[in-house]
């Protein structure tokens, strides 16, 4: 019985169609890592699942297929779960699903939480108990096909930096700007929409930054990848609460992103240092230069210097 119930779920898992998705904003940009390992048919029920530790495993979806995945985990841990493109491969358009240990009970589960859509993510899911569960790719419907790297990482539940939003932004001073920022410690809070301040969304964390301009100040900033990679973005707007209406520069043209921007009737001004997609260590740097005030040349200021 428990095989049959088996089978009907893999086969529920790939019988569905679906409605064609919007075309990609943007080519994919492949996944950077090496494959460990590469899924082994048939596999298309827990019964058969590949065993996985959780490094990367290289796959690929035919028409009316699943993939399962034996991972062991232990209770309490929290690990984050991904589909993502490969170098050379056919782009897919995914779903990813996670089973308790009776093969059945479904714990978790995503279609459109990876890049641009198609790939899938689950993030933050926390085993309940020690044991083996299951992990399973699937296509968008029962005739999707493509190529996919499977990935994992433990997560340790830490709280993000303060300026992961406009409140706890900080304060950047005239001058040179030079500074680092690990992206991946960030969440993503902020995005233009697709076609306005960057020309694309901007799904992946930001770090938040602000800084006064006078009349007649400007700002010339740039982000590149310092360690790892990450599909980068950046933007400057003037409220965090209306991204698209208040944007006064953005870039998300191909790493690195750089923005310049002119103050008329200055301001208190908003940077994001953001990603159209993933996370790395970033670095920023430019300038801020405001207008000196012009002293006075007239007799009586001349004498109060004395």
């Amino acid at each position: 019985m428990k095989k049959l119930m088996l089978l009907l779920l893999a086969l529920g898992l790939i019988a569905g169609t679906a409605l064609a998705k919007a075309p990609l904003e943007k080519p994919l940009v492949p996944y950077q890592g090496d494959a460990r390992a590469i899924e082994v048919e048939p596999n298309n029920d827990s019964y058969n699942a590949n065993a996985w530790d959780g490094s990367d495993m290289q796959g690929a979806i035919v028409a009316e297929d699943a993939d399962f995945f034996a991972f062991f985990a232990h209770g309490g841990t929290i690990f984050d779960f991904q589909t993502n493109p490969i170098e050379g491969g056919v782009a897919l358009d995914s779903k990813l699903y996670i089973y308790d240990v009776d093969g059945i009970t479904q714990l978790g589960y995503n279609d459109d939480g990876g890049n641009q859509g198609y790939y899938s993510l689950i993030t933050g899911f926390e085993f309940p108990a020690d044991g083996t569960y299951y992990i399973a790719v699937t296509g968008y419907s029962a005739y999707s096909t493509g190529d996919y790297m499977l990935t994992s990482s433990e997560t340790v539940v830490v709280p993000p930096p303060a300026n992961d939003d406009c409140d706890g932004a900080i304060a950047l001073l005239d001058g040179v700007i030079d500074f680092t920022v690990d992206l991946c410690l960030y969440s993503d809070t902020y995005s233009p929409s697709y076609g306005g301040c960057t020309g694309y969304s901007a799904n992946g964390p930001e770090a938040v930054y602000w800084f006064e301009l006078l009349p007649g100040g400007s700002a010339s900033i740039c982000m590149d990848n310092f360690e790892g990679y990450a599909d980068l973005a950046i933007y400057l707007v003037e409220d965090c609460t209306d991204i698209d209406g208040s944007c006064v520069a953005g870039d998300d043209t191909g790493n690195p992103e750089c923005i310049s921007y002119t103050s008329d009737g200055g301001g208190i001004y908003y940077l994001m240092v953001d990603t159209y997609s993933g996370c790395s260590v970033v670095s920023v740097t430019g300038e801020i230069v405001n207008p000196v005030a012009a002293l006075s040349s007239d007799w009586g200021t001349v004498k109060a210097l004395y």
